[in-house]
């Protein structure tokens, strides 16, 4: 066999021996689209017949995530209440050069989740989003849930969007990984109701946004 021969064999060999290590070298890759949608708000009840005023401090956030065609939606809430006299704000006891006082206000926690939650956002510039579904609250404290309230809450985007991007790129020993991120968001009114309750537009506000991207592990 001639020289020319012999490499022509051996680079075959060589070829033959190194593609079904890269064929068979394991690839995780996966895409994903999310996109959320966040409000808060004070509510500040009438005076009752003792001379008490509520307070209540809410957040509520809805998140839904579709990677590969997999996904799900996720919400969570929690209000925090006070009950104080008349005249007396939440956590206004003391300070500017005064002696301490006993706050004379009253506290409690719900804590809240959604079993039927839905999330849509319109818009390519992110003109607006809608939440809806049922809240169960509870108060930390076990037991069946202190209310149910069905919430329907729309947000309308104002001002302009923004978006940041990051990326991740890693090698180590037998393989790589790399990461693309992409989110945009805006400030947001907010309109609708919780239970009862509805947003009054100087003591609310919120946001909503929509992120994609891709992450590739190699190794």
């Amino acid at each position: 066999m001639g020289l020319k021969k012999k490499l022509v064999a051996l680079a075959a060999a060589v070829a033959l021996f190194i593609v079904p290590s890269v064929v068979s070298a394991a690839v995780d890759k996966y895409r994903y689209d999310n996109s959320q949608a966040w409000a808060y708000w004070t509510q500040i009840d009438p005076v009752n017949a003792d001379g008490i005023v509520g307070w209540h401090f809410g957040y509520i956030n809805a998140y839904q995530f579709d990677s590969e065609g997999e996904g799900g939606i996720y919400v969570d809430a929690w209000i925090e209440d006070a009950f104080c006299p008349e005249g007396v704000e939440p956590y206004s006891g003391g300070g500017h050069g005064e002696e301490p006082v006993d706050d004379p206000c009253t506290y409690g926690f719900r804590y809240g989740y959604s079993e039927n939650a839905t999330l849509e956002i319109t818009g390519r510039k992110l003109d607006s989003a809608r939440m809806t579904g049922t809240l169960i609250l509870s108060d930390g404290h076990g037991g069946d849930p202190v209310g149910m309230p069905p919430f329907d809450i729309t947000l309308t985007g104002v001002g302009n969007t923004w978006t940041s991007q990051s990326m991740y790129r890693d090698r180590y020993q037998g393989g790589m990984g790399m990461s693309r991120d992409r989110w945009t968001q805006r400030e947001a009114t907010v309109t609708g109701f919780i239970g009862p309750m509805g947003f009054a537009p100087d003591l609310s506000g919120g946001g909503f946004g929509v992120s994609s991207g891709f992450s590739l592990w190699k190794g």
